[in-house]
């Protein structure tokens, strides 16, 4: 049989590699080669859009988890062919049937270059071709483009003031859009031949800085930088001008103006409760919890900028300040919820955290 191959920068795309090995004649051969082609897109959407097919309850997920939870997933994958019994694909005026079992097998690759580490081997079959087909699908659906251009990192004393400026000319940067799940880590661990027990594998993962080094080197990854954290949410003031001589620093993701966010009203008002707009922004104490939701997405499309859950970096800058405090543990008038305010990480202490991939 051959394999199907996909890889992914910005969009995943399903490669045929190699025919499968047929004794028929060359015209049957092309015929597969061009079904198989066609079958392409249909596979793209099955795997990075399952929701097209189906709705989160079909999968026995629980309303504070979002459909992103079943992109790029071996749980969507399974509950998308569980519902279906075939996907139509079409080429020359012909439907024909691409069917699957849904069983999926986590693996690990060693590749270079812009090909990804990790995803699963599954089957696809073709009966009207009599084929069936091994295809690679990557884990690549969360992964978010940062943009090259000049960025500024943490907080300063006085707006008048650059602080520190960089950039990532000549760089491809791509940061997790979620927290790394619970779900991810225990594949990792069984993989290693480790046991980790989760009944809520969509709730982000805490471990300790050991631990997340090395999962994110497993992905063929890093733990995501502070500064390429403050890059992904402190959106610019013109999108044209992809190296300007000043930045600008926002207080949050979504809003130039602290003072008109809830956040600021929260300090005012005594009693105060954030509404459920307000929770969807940012999900601070007395929020309900929720999960692999695309409310709270920064400029580049970049999940939980502020609020959710105390997050670990790396910080080549500034070591010790490794620790974004502003959470759901905090209330909304807390004073850590504003972008680039970090503190030091508790030792030993477990949390959740990011990795991001750089295509060299």
């Amino acid at each position: 049989m051959g394999i199907v191959g996909v890889t992914g920068i910005f969009l995943l795309f399903f490669i045929p590699q190699k025919a499968p090995v047929v004794s028929e004649k060359r015209v049957n051969r092309d015929l597969i080669n061009q079904v198989l082609h066609a079958a392409s897109s249909v596979l793209h959407g099955a795997w990075t859009t399952p929701s097209v097919y189906l709705s989160k309850e079909d999968c026995h997920l629980p309303g504070e988890v979002g459909n992103s939870y079943l992109e790029c997933s071996a749980e969507g994958w399974q509950c998308l062919w569980n519902k279906v019994s075939h996907l139509d694909v079409e080429y020359a005026g012909r439907k024909y049937q691409l069917k699957s079992s849904g069983k999926t097998s986590f693996i690990r690759r060693e590749v270079q270059g812009i090909e990804t580490k990790t995803g699963y081997i599954t089957e696809v079959e073709i009966p009207e071709l009599d084929i069936t087909q091994k295809v690679f699908l990557p884990k690549t659906c969360h992964e978010m483009y940062l943009p090259q251009r000049s960025y500024a990192y943490g907080e300063v004393s006085d707006p008048r003031d650059l602080g520190i400026i960089w950039d990532n000319a000549g760089k491809l940067i791509f940061i997790d859009k979620f927290y790394v799940p619970e779900r991810d880590v225990k594949e990792w661990k069984e993989f290693l031949g480790e046991e980790y027990v989760t009944q809520t594998p969509w709730k982000p993962a805490k471990l300790q800085e050991s631990e997340q080094i090395r999962f994110c080197q497993f992905h063929g990854k890093k733990r995501l930088m502070a500064h390429f954290f403050d890059a992904s949410q402190m959106s610019p003031v013109d999108l044209k001008t992809p190296f300007p001589h000043t930045i600008v620093r926002p207080d949050t993701p979504w809003q130039r103006d602290y003072n008109r966010t809830f956040l600021a009203s929260s300090v005012k008002e005594e009693g105060f409760k954030p509404s459920q707009k307000d929770c969807r922004l940012a999900q601070v104490g007395g929020c309900p919890e929720s999960y692999f939701m695309s409310d709270s997405v920064s400029w580049m499309g970049v999940a939980f900028g502020l609020g959710f859950e105390e997050e670990l970096f790396y910080n080549p800058f500034q070591p010790e300040l490794n620790l974004k405090k502003s959470s759901r543990l905090l209330p909304a008038s807390s004073h850590w919820h504003k972008l680039g305010r970090r503190e030091k990480s508790e030792e030993d202490a477990a949390y959740a955290f990011r990795c991001y991939r750089e295509i060299l």
